[in-house]
């Protein structure tokens, strides 16, 4: 258990207490002695990338390019990468998406909107492409049945 002790936004620092069994003494101060390994973010992979903004748009947290931006702001990437590097992965990914047909960009309101295809796309969890074949096999079914 870990709690800080202090007023935030009172004081710049506070006092942390860690609590822990008496046998996991060693193991926590070897743990909080040793440097801690580099965090990345895994958002430039662009199927996770792809996976977050549809994610997003499906559950309807974002839908102008502000909103999107917005929402990449409460991602470590947005605090880790250089912003270009960032803009081009997002920018490449929501071309993807439209591609794929899993959302549309609306000139008439100027918004991004999710598909069927890409709500079903976010519902199940899986990738665009393993939802196109899904469809196509249940469209096939439905017409032989």
């Amino acid at each position: 258990m870990v709690g800080r002790a202090g007023r935030a936004g009172h004081a710049a620092c506070g006092d942390s207490f860690l609590l822990c069994e008496s046998k996991a003494g060693p193991a926590v101060e070897t743990m909080l002695r040793t440097p801690m390994p580099r965090v990345e973010s895994c958002l430039l992979a662009i199927a996770r990338m792809k996976r977050l903004l549809l994610e997003g748009f499906g559950t309807g947290l974002m839908r102008t390019v502000e909103q999107v931006e917005m929402f990449l702001q409460a991602t470590l990437l947005w605090h880790s990468a250089e912003y270009a590097k960032l803009h081009a992965c997002a920018k490449r990914c929501i071309e993807q998406l439209i591609e794929e047909g899993v959302i549309e960009w609306s000139t008439v309101d100027q918004e991004f909107c999710t598909t069927d295809l890409g709500l079903a796309t976010s519902a199940a969890g899986i990738d665009s492409k393993e939802a196109k074949q899904t469809h196509r096999i249940l469209a096939q079914a439905i017409d032989r049945g």
